[in-house]
């Protein structure tokens, strides 16, 4: 993931097969307008040092088929707060993490503003 940039992805799937090599070249474009999004984590009965992993994703149409892309991940430790750096879009964050059941949470990021999720509370 690259701060500040735009989302690469080709418009094709790629199967690859245990014993094979794919390569693919890219280039980064363009930076990006972005925003911010912040929040805090707090998890009931929870072991030591357990956290929740976020997996922030957004839309995507590849060979005219709707997917999810994630464009970051992360992990909070609990009792935690957050602040990353996301390109303007519609996001969806699925927010999993040991023993508790994964959150959904849909948002969208503006330029140059912050967007709370507030409490993410397992």
């Amino acid at each position: 993931y690259k701060d500040g940039y735009y989302t690469y992805y080709k418009n094709s799937k790629i199967v690859v097969t245990a014993g094979n090599t794919y390569t693919e070249n890219f280039s980064i474009g363009d930076e990006s307008p972005s925003g911010f999004l912040a929040g805090n984590v707090t998890i009931s009965e929870a072991e030591d040092e357990q956290h929740a992993t976020f997996s922030i994703r957004q839309a995507a149409t590849v060979n005219g088929n709707d997917e999810q892309i994630e464009v970051k991940s992360l992990n909070v430790e609990n009792g935690g707060s957050f602040s990353t750096n996301l390109p303007v879009e519609d996001h969806t964050a699925v927010i999993s993490t040991f023993g508790k059941t994964t959150i959904e949470k849909t948002f969208s990021i503006t330029a140059e503003a912050t967007t709370n999720l507030g409490t993410i509370a397992f």
